[in-house]
């Protein structure tokens, strides 16, 4: 059960992740039009 709840805490973080970096590089490249 730990392991499983460990591997489910980094797919979070991993989407997370991506989350951001999609928020982050999304207004940067609208701007650039």
């Amino acid at each position: 059960m730990l392991s499983s709840n460990i591997m489910l805490s980094e797919s979070v973080h991993s989407v997370l992740q991506l989350l951001k970096f999609v928020y982050a590089v999304s207004p940067c490249r609208h701007s650039a039009y």
